[in-house]
């Protein structure tokens, strides 16, 4: 590990105090009138920043006498050459300035980084402190110890911190963040190296085509879209119908952002949805490169328009013009102040960031969001009806509903163990095959598919199924829709699979519970909002509002 050191730093104009990794390199590209020397004994980057937060915190210096005193000084003997600093210089300075621009990155994977490109270790420690002195990036520790004792990491903001012992600086109690370690450990001793999005504007002309045309509804909000960016506010919401093709709308937007000379970021919860966007958008889009990042992909792919995982937006730092964020109220991004925080510091001085989301919280005024009532076929959205009904049953109008329908059917339910015996009781009952779904099942994928393509009928799932798949002609029924696992967003959710095509703009569900709690009546009324602001608008064809 390479430990850091307190250089203070004397030039004709002043003076200053840095941190270096090689100190006996430094005196190979600094100016013959700057005079170094070494404060104090090198060590982990999370002890070395501290003390220099303590002295920068004094003000100013009025005696190095005083400080050298306090911390020890020596002078700092030339360390042996390695080669022409002129040379070492440009070959990596524009390597690592394009590897570190608009993201925070690990020491350790820059300097991986740099030795694929030909640099020795040492010449990438000099190369690094080369930078920070002049001010090309900027460095701290993965963990800092704040000045009234609390430690907070630098990649995710999380307090969440243990001691440990660490086999990288071998210490028995170095500092390491839980909030983010799914991403790999941020310790104490491993340092951060970050720089705002300076790069060239981009200067092609991006533009996108679609096979089909946008909806009344789509182009109204492509356009609100467009009035935002145009605006002084920093952050939109769009409010979209599940199936209303919110996607689509933010194209017109996007294509401003980039010929503009902005870089935008698309981000998404899962991985699979990452995939699926960069198939769509390498499709529709021209002039532009698109970069994608996700878990097990190469940190340092480049584009000017990026595609990624939330948890991916906690390596970017004052990159984008843009950011949109789908699905703002599903996991992992509810409720998770870390990935908040990645997304606000990924974000340019002057960034702008569009939430999109078919269930907000809180559910905004009228007015205030960019609203999408209405699915492309333009049929109002399915309405659910309450049944109240024991806790875990079907009751008997709907069971025979499910068994004269000849419609597939969704069937709800809160519980691994409720999705087993369910799934049971209905193939016993009504003599036919019944698929069951859920994050235990061995055969999920086989369930699903078989559900898919009609070899079964009814499927019994818990809410893996809520969001992100189409069954044309499917009917949901919910059952316990008043368990604590159901919320509102996750009943509009379940709702939202019926309807979704235009073959079956209509269909049935049935929301069954002992009682109408307050996301029953919740996701009814996000619901019903939705079809009225599109009957207002003029929007809906059917029977009472064409």
């Amino acid at each position: 590990m390479l430990k850091l050191q307190i250089i203070s730093t004397t030039f004709p104009a002043g003076h200053k105090l840095w941190v270096a990794r090689d100190p006996q390199g430094i005196s190979q590209w600094s100016a013959g009138s700057e005079r170094h020397r070494a404060m104090g004994q090198p060590l982990p980057g999370d002890e070395v920043y501290q003390r220099l937060s303590v002295l920068q915190a004094r003000g100013p210096l009025g005696s190095l006498a005083r400080l050298a005193a306090a911390l020890g000084s020596q002078g700092i003997a030339p360390g042996p050459g390695l080669g022409d600093p002129g040379h070492i210089l440009a070959a990596g300075l524009g390597i690592l300035q394009e590897a570190v621009a608009g993201r925070i990155v690990f020491q350790d994977r820059l300097m991986s980084l740099l030795r694929d490109e030909g640099l020795w270790p040492l010449e990438a420690a000099r190369l690094l402190d080369y930078a920070s002195y002049h001010g090309l990036v900027e460095q701290l520790p993965g963990i800092s110890r704040l000045s009234w004792g609390a430690l907070r990491c630098n990649r995710c903001g999380g307090q969440n911190v243990v001691f440990e012992p660490c086999p990288v600086c071998r210490r028995r109690e170095c500092p390491l963040c839980t909030d983010c370690l799914t991403l790999g450990a941020s310790r104490g001793c491993r340092i951060l190296v970050s720089a705002p999005f300076s790069g060239k504007a981009f200067s092609g002309e991006a533009d996108f085509t679609l096979a089909y045309q946008l909806t009344p509804a789509q182009v109204r909000a492509a356009a609100q879209l467009e009035e935002f960016w145009q605006s002084p506010s920093q952050r939109t919401l769009v409010w979209a119908a599940c199936g209303a093709g919110k996607t689509e709308v933010t194209y017109p937007l996007m294509r401003r952002a980039l010929r503009e000379g902005h870089q935008v970021l698309f981000a998404v919860p899962r991985q699979d949805v990452v995939r699926e966007l960069a198939e769509r958008f390498r499709s529709a889009f021209t002039g532009v490169e698109i970069a994608v990042h996700y878990g097990g992909q190469p940190w340092q792919a480049q584009g000017q328009l990026v595609i990624a995982t939330t948890h991916q937006v906690l390596h970017f730092y004052q990159r984008f013009g843009l950011a949109i964020l789908d699905e703002v109220d599903a996991f992992p991004y509810h409720g998770s102040e870390m990935l908040r925080f990645g997304l606000i510091r990924a974000l340019g001085p002057k960034g702008k960031l569009v939430e999109m989301s078919a269930t907000p919280n809180p559910v905004p005024r009228k007015g205030t969001a960019v609203t999408i009532p209405v699915r492309h076929h333009g049929y109002p959205l399915p309405e659910p009806e309450f049944v109240k009904s024991r806790s875990g049953e079907i009751p008997p109008a709907i069971l025979k509903l499910i068994e004269e329908s000849p419609h597939q059917w969704i069937v709800f339910v809160p519980t691994v163990a409720a999705c087993e015996e369910l799934a049971a009781a209905l193939r016993e009952k009504l003599r036919e095959k019944v698929a069951a779904c859920h994050s235990r099942h061995p055969q999920r994928h086989e369930e699903i598919k078989a559900f898919r393509y009609g070899e079964k009928r009814i499927i019994v799932a818990t809410a893996v199924l809520e969001r992100g798949v189409t069954f044309p002609g499917v009917q949901v029924v919910v059952v316990d829709a008043d368990h604590p696992v159901f919320s509102r967003s996750a009943l509009v959710q379940m709702a939202g699979r019926v309807g979704r095509t235009a073959d079956h703009p209509s269909g049935t569900v049935v929301l069954c519970g002992t009682r109408k709690n307050g996301a029953i009546k919740g996701a009814q009324a996000m619901i019903k909002q939705l079809n009225q602001e599109g009957a207002e608008l003029g929007l809906l064809k059917g029977e009472g509002y064409a």
